[in-house]
């Protein structure tokens, strides 16, 4: 009852209904799943992980034969996995995102074929895996190797969001090997990755997935490592303020602010320890750089247009990601939908739609954005309306029509990384946005209805 009761909470947590046990557990290849067994973990594993118990080993390695044997229905009426189904494809029809089925499949099968046999997915290493797994060719795209734990996290949330998890869906192997991978790279303090560079996209990515795949599967081998990752953004939170790249700086951003505050709210639902009063210190900051005559969100201060790689500054057009990631963590905080900020930041967003114009913005810089996309898609698709509509009409576009699908079979399904941050994540990164911002139709559910 409580699994159904945390599945039916308002718009925060994926509407997949994936976290009961499901009755499909093959590959979309047909082949089943192997058996995957939890290794052991050391008494001084990572994170301060225990090592698990003989029940809690028995509920991964038998999760197969309990998945394929039981008889769908014998705890609660109807099929989990039927009811998602039905659940996903009304909300697809209902919000504009009929037909994306085909795309979203793809994009998830070329995750599955790069994914690295530690679990993770190695940005500046996957083309190792290209021309195997019945894929001919090769992939291009490489990025940044310590960006590693965020990419990993990315992907496993575009599986988690179609209703994939480790016990149940269509890729149990893929993310219970992903999921492993992040308990094996969190320390002693609850850091996902090394501290190297700006490792507080890679943490917050991270604990968003772990504290999304507790949530939706309650799986006890999962509670520790996500509350660990909440605890450790918490610790690294501003005092009475947000985020940046590391441990109280003292300094503050907008983007790792929303990517905080949307791992924090979800684990919160999850039923997760989460202090309310980091809520409170994000809504401070954004009220600071937020401009309430245009509705502009800026980067690190009130008036700024954010940031760009020194190699790629001049060559993409400014967008509103900021005041996207803005929204969205008003959203998420608690705003209605009248306010201001988000009717007038949504106005403004609609003077900068999604559009796939490599050389068409000013003094010929690119238009294309992915990470501008997929959190205007998220921000949009809750203000309804006009605003969506127009934005999804744009961002299906976009997207739908640059997806790979020509004659080098092992970049089919995947995008090409020539957004502002592709030389960064690399193919890997865009992919899982693209796919991510394609799921949003059955992802969440609408807050304002």
């Amino acid at each position: 009852m409580k699994r159904v009761l945390f599945r039916s909470m308002v718009w925060a947590i994926l509407l997949t209904l994936v976290g009961c046990r499901g009755t499909d557990v093959n590959e979309p290849d047909g082949k089943p799943a192997p058996e995957a067994k939890v290794a052991d973990q050391p008494k001084n594993a990572p994170g301060g992980l225990s090592k698990p118990s003989d029940e809690e080993k028995i509920e991964i390695e038998e999760v197969r034969e309990r998945d394929t044997n039981e008889e769908p229905g014998e705890e609660e009426p109807v099929s989990p996995m039927a009811a998602h189904r039905n659940l996903r494809a009304k909300h697809l029809a209902r919000y504009g995102g009929a037909g994306t089925e085909a795309a979203v499949e793809a994009g998830l099968r070329w995750l599955r074929d790069h994914q690295s046999a530690n679990g993770s997915w190695d940005i500046d290493g996957f083309t190792s895996l290209c021309d195997k797994k019945g894929r001919s060719g090769q992939c291009s795209g490489v990025g940044m190797d310590h960006f590693d734990t965020g990419a990993t996290g990315l992907a496993l949330l575009a599986f988690l969001a179609n209703g994939h998890t480790h016990r149940s869906g269509s890729y149990p192997k893929t993310v219970k090997q992903g999921l492993k991978y992040l308990i094996s790279v969190q320390d002693a303090d609850g850091c996902f990755g090394s501290r190297r560079g700006h490792f507080m996209y890679n943490h917050a990515i991270a604990t968003l997935a772990m504290a999304e795949a507790f949530g939706i599967s309650k799986s006890p081998l999962l509670v520790k490592s996500a509350q660990a990752g909440i605890d450790f953004l918490i610790q690294a939170q501003n005092p009475g303020s947000a985020w940046r790249y590391k441990v109280q700086p003292g300094d503050n951003d907008s983007s790792v602010t929303g990517w905080a505050v949307l791992a924090l709210k979800v684990g919160k639902l999850a039923g997760l320890e989460v202090p309310m009063n980091s809520f409170s210190g994000a809504k401070k900051w954004y009220d600071l750089v937020t401009d309430d005559q245009y509705y502009r969100t800026g980067y690190m201060t009130r008036g700024d247009r954010g940031a760009r790689l020194k190699g790629q500054v001049g060559k993409f057009s400014n967008s509103e990601a900021m005041t996207a990631i803005a929204m969205m963590a008003r959203i998420f905080i608690g705003a209605e939908r009248n306010d201001r900020l988000l009717q007038g930041g949504a106005d403004l967003l609609l003077q900068s739609l999604p559009e796939w114009s490599p050389d068409g913005g000013p003094g010929g810089t690119s238009k294309i954005d992915y990470y501008y996309w997929y959190l205007g898609t998220l921000t949009m698709f809750q203000m309804g309306g006009d605003h969506w509509q127009r934005w999804n009409a744009a961002m299906r576009k976009a997207l739908m029509d640059h997806q790979e699908t020509g004659p080098n079979m092992c970049l089919h399904g995947s995008w090409n990384p020539v957004g502002p941050w592709g030389s960064s994540g690399g193919r890997v990164y865009t992919t899982a946005l693209a796919v991510l911002t394609l799921e949003t139709y059955a992802r969440f559910a609408r807050y304002y209805e």
